[in-house]
């Protein structure tokens, strides 16, 4: 946690990137078609939930949902942290997450959606879902997309399922944006919350406390800078995820999805290894957490 970067910038909001100039984005959008294929589907009039599964590389499921499943072992390292710290954080979660329990990291449940639009309210809805957990020598990394607003109910259902009775939600910014508008979604479906009952760990207010003024925003991905050394390539930002929807809904087009999806992992990866770090060391784990430190 003492890698930081050398100088301070204005803050910008916490949920989303910053918009890139006209002519980055424009590049931006096409090295990713050029990455993934250009994918442009013909909106094959029997089943075209069928061909966003294949360009997702996942399978379909009943109900009109896509699953995509990727198993990291624990030797896997997102930027320069591996995995395998998670697993070995088995510590009373102090720090700065100021968490008063002992946690089992394998109760621990990483969580983060992509959605129609980035304001909330009654009108947006969730059309990506990812979640992340512990199993054995892996972290299993799930994601839920619908094909259609038809699908909503699925998602949800495949959302519930994946919560245990003894999960302990992980998200960054979740208790401001995730975590409600699931709850307003499953409102409106008349459904209950599978949310709402769980303790919430949102890792945005902890890396506030732990680098308030060190880093120039507290953005997921100015901390994966300073603090994972990694820098996203190619990544879409969050910002277009309404555009990506539409763009399969009006075009049958997977390429933009299937960019999010990787943006979707390499958020939830960075909570995984993002979290041991706020943790603390276990021999602080009972004083007052010491400032980060700049780089020499």
């Amino acid at each position: 946690m003492a890698r930081l970067l050398p100088a301070a910038a204005p803050p910008t909001p916490a949920h989303g990137a910053a918009t890139p100039g006209v002519d980055a984005l424009t590049e931006l959008i096409a090295r990713i078609e050029r990455l993934h294929g250009g994918k442009h589907l013909a909106a094959p009039a029997a089943a075209p939930v069928a061909e966003l599964a294949a360009a997702l590389d996942g399978e379909l499921l009943e109900g009109g949902i896509v699953r995509v499943r990727r198993n990291y072992p624990l030797t896997h390292r997102h930027g320069d942290q591996a995995l395998g710290q998670l697993a070995a954080c088995t510590q009373d979660h102090a720090g700065a997450l100021r968490w008063p329990r002992r946690i089992a990291p394998q109760r621990l449940l990483f969580f983060d959606t992509e959605t129609t639009g980035l304001a909330g309210g009654s009108g947006t809805l969730a059309f990506m879902v990812g979640v992340g957990r512990l199993a054995g020598a892996s972290f299993v990394l799930t994601q839920y997309f619908m094909q259609n607003f038809a699908a909503e109910a699925a998602l949800l259902a495949a959302l519930a399922g994946e919560i245990y009775a003894e999960s302990v939600l992980v998200s960054f910014n979740g208790r401001s944006f995730d975590a409600p508008l699931i709850a307003t979604r499953c409102q409106l479906a008349r459904r209950p919350d599978p949310l709402a009952a769980l303790p919430h760990l949102d890792l945005l207010h902890a890396l506030r406390r732990a680098a308030a003024g060190q880093l120039p925003n507290c953005r997921l991905q100015s901390a994966e800078a300073a603090l994972l050394g990694l820098t996203r390539k190619d990544d879409l930002p969050g910002q277009l995820a309404p555009r990506a929807w539409t763009r399969w809904l009006g075009e049958r087009r997977a390429d933009w999805l299937a960019a999010l999806a990787q943006h979707n992992r390499d958020d939830i990866l960075s909570l995984a290894v993002l979290l041991p770090l706020l943790a603390g060391e276990p021999a602080r784990l009972c004083e007052a957490p010491a400032p980060l430190r700049r780089r020499a």
